[in-house]
């Protein structure tokens, strides 16, 4: 395993409750990030797909995301790419340990409009 071939620096996000300074209620739909790390980040081939949903055209690309091992991640949380094109990917498959738990391994998509 290379160090090399990370070059992508992405931040993993959990879903979280956070408190509305102002009126003290809990934010469902907030994200708090668990750690930034490099990454490698290679699109599936084919990319890109669409769907139609309630005549909304979604385009959702596909990619397959390798990081240093980590105990911590799982499929409920997200990835926010920090370098190249920025975006928010959800995890759709994994995460799956690889090489004897030197790497993980998991598919994420994007979505757009």
């Amino acid at each position: 395993m290379s160090a090399l071939k990370y070059k992508d620096r992405i931040r993993i996000e959990k879903p979280g409750a956070a408190v509305d300074p102002d009126y003290g209620t809990q934010l469902p739909a907030s994200w708090l990030p668990v750690a930034e790390v490099w990454a490698e980040i290679v699109d599936v081939m084919p990319s890109k797909s669409e769907a139609v949903t309630n005549g909304i055209r979604l385009a959702a690309n596909s990619a397959r995301i390798r990081i240093r091992y980590r105990a911590d991640v799982t499929s409920a949380m997200r990835i926010v790419r920090l370098t190249g094109t920025p975006g928010t990917l959800q995890i759709v498959a994994g995460p799956a340990v690889i090489t004897g738990r030197t790497e993980l391994e998991f598919m994420v998509e994007e979505f757009s409009s």
